[in-house]
């Protein structure tokens, strides 16, 4: 019953308080247990945003191209039990992004093109940012370091395309 309890909150709250939540309760469960739980709260999680924006008449539009937008980074902890199913974990130089949960501009395995100037680079959707807004992607330190040094911690004014 915690387990389910954790489920629920996590479908509310976002991400951060799913992976909070998790480590709090997952001790109490075999190592097997809870890597099957671990992948039924992701499936979870991801497909309640979807149904419940289809409940309420609305659908899930991908932007072809989004200006004006800004990345930040995530590393450590943050990179640990990506919210979209199947995806592997990933690393400070993976090519992935955390996207928002709130009227996210693309879906999970979504390949997006991060743009400033001449500088691009293509990242896959592996996660959600609890924080982030549609026009905001939490990127890892790799993806961070092809447009500016990890110090400078936001980057403004980037161009999104979500790719076929």
């Amino acid at each position: 019953m915690k387990f389910c309890t954790v489920i629920t909150v996590a479908a509310l709250l976002g991400t951060s308080a799913y992976a909070a939540s998790l480590d709090a309760s997952r001790s109490a469960l075999s190592p097997s247990a809870a890597d099957e739980a671990d992948s039924f709260a992701s499936d979870l999680l991801v497909t309640s945003r979807f149904e419940d924006l289809e409940a309420r008449g609305g659908k899930h539009h991908k932007p072809k191209k989004m200006q004006g937008g800004k990345i930040t980074w995530y590393n450590g902890d943050q990179l640990l039990r990506p919210a979209c199913p199947g995806m592997a974990t990933p690393t400070d130089d993976s090519m992935t992004a955390a996207i928002s949960l709130v009227s996210p501009p693309a879906k999970c395995g979504d390949k997006i093109q991060i743009k400033k100037g001449d500088q691009s680079v293509v990242v896959t959707v592996v996660d959600y940012c609890a924080a982030c807004t549609p026009n905001w992607i939490d990127v890892t330190k790799g993806v961070f370091r092809h447009f500016d040094a990890v110090s400078a911690g936001v980057i403004q004014d980037m161009e999104f395309t979500v790719l076929p």
